[in-house]
C-alpha cells in the first residue's frame, strides 16, 4: 500500500559513486512537475539527455510515439526501469534507469505525455492514459526482453 501524503518521487543519480538516491516528496498528476521531480536529474532540462548516462527523450522516441509498440515500450520502461546496453540516436548507453513503479498510473501517464507532447513537441500524439501504465504493470518482462522490445519498436 502506498503512502497517501508522500511518495518516493525523486531520484537523482550519484554520478561519481554510481548511486541512486530516493528523495520523498509530494507529487501530483502534473506531468511537468513529475518530470522536474524525477526525470530531470538524469535526462536533463528539456529531456535532451546526458551523454553516457541517459538518452534524449525528445528525439527518436518522441517522434515515433504515435506507434503503439513505442508507446508500450515507453510505459514498460517507466514501470520496470531499464538496464543494459542500448543505442539511442547513435550514442551508446549501458547504465540503469530505475523503475518508477512507486508512482501512480496517473503520474506515469502524465509524465510520458509531458515528455512526448510538451517537451518533444509532438502535439498530434495521443496522451498516455493510466490504462497504458496498468497494462505495462501487468506484462513485466526481463531486461533483455525489454531491450529487444525497444529494438523491434524503433525498427532496429
Amino acid at each position: 500500500m502506498r503512502p497517501s501524503l508522500f511518495k518516493l518521487c525523486g531520484l537523482a543519480a550519484g554520478l561519481a559513486a554510481g548511486l541512486v538516491i530516493a528523495l520523498p516528496c509530494a507529487a501530483g498528476t502534473d506531468g511537468a512537475a513529475v518530470y522536474q521531480q524525477i526525470c530531470v536529474a538524469c535526462h536533463q532540462a528539456g529531456a535532451v539527455g546526458a551523454p553516457g548516462l541517459a538518452p534524449s527523450l525528445v528525439g527518436e522516441l518522441s517522434r515515433r510515439a504515435d506507434r503503439p509498440a513505442v508507446r508500450a515500450y515507453m510505459a514498460q520502461v517507466v514501470v520496470q526501469g531499464l538496464q543494459g546496453p542500448i543505442v539511442s540516436e547513435g550514442q551508446s548507453y549501458n547504465s540503469v534507469m530505475p523503475s518508477q513503479a512507486q508512482l501512480s498510473d496517473d503520474e506515469l501517464a502524465a509524465v510520458l505525455t509531458h515528455v512526448v507532447v510538451g517537451l518533444g513537441g509532438q502535439a498530434q500524439a495521443a496522451p498516455f492514459k493510466p490504462e497504458d501504465i496498468s497494462a505495462a504493470r501487468a506484462t513485466r518482462q526481463s531486461p533483455k526482453a525489454l531491450r529487444a522490445q525497444r529494438e523491434a519498436a524503433l525498427g532496429g
